[in-house]
């Protein structure tokens, strides 16, 4: 059976500051016209960051939801940043902290229905020497340790409830962990 869809026609709605919207008009892989409706996002990065024997995680409010979250550091590329480069300069803006260990932990879409979004996950393990964080304007995240146990009670609870994060501590304490 062909899968594949064929671009007809693209049609930008909007251009954001972060996200561009399309409409497309596209042949379906039965030959019948039909629209698919997404968001461009360039890629972003997301780490788990361990200090000493605790995890950080980022308390911050996240207006589409409209409630306070748990998450990991996260943020996207910055022009023509590698991963590696972005996950990097994120870890030490959001939490102050300097990598000394990165380890990969491969790359997920959180959305592919609807949106080009890819997120590349690392594992980081950080100095206990802070510099000032340098958030951006509009960001405001208090920092929280937390231990293995405290974020497997945390998910088991639906506390945390971010998918990034979600993804990025199962894939890691079930499958990763024995390869770091």
């Amino acid at each position: 059976m062909k899968l594949k869809e064929k671009t007809i026609k693209k049609h930008k709605l909007y251009s954001g500051k972060i996200l561009d919207f399309y409409v497309d008009d596209v042949l379906s892989y039965n030959n019948k016209k039909c629209t698919r409706e997404y968001t461009v996002h360039p890629f972003a990065v997301v780490a788990i960051v361990k200090l000493g024997n605790k995890y950080i995680l980022e308390k911050q409010y996240r207006y589409p939801v409209h409630k306070i979250t748990l998450e990991i550091p996260a943020g996207k590329s910055d022009n023509n940043e590698t991963p590696l480069t972005a996950i990097k300069r994120e870890v030490m803006e959001e939490t102050g902290y300097k990598p000394k260990l990165i380890k990969s932990l491969g790359y997920f879409y959180p959305a592919m229905a609807f949106c080009t979004e890819k997120l590349y996950l690392f594992y980081i393990e950080v100095n206990k020497t802070r510099i000032k964080r340098k958030l951006d304007e509009d960001e405001s995240i208090n920092l929280e340790l937390y231990t293995k146990e405290e974020i497997m009670k945390l998910i088991k609870n639906n506390k945390i409830d971010d998918s990034k994060t979600l993804i990025a501590f199962l894939k890691y304490f079930f499958f990763m962990k024995k390869c770091i």
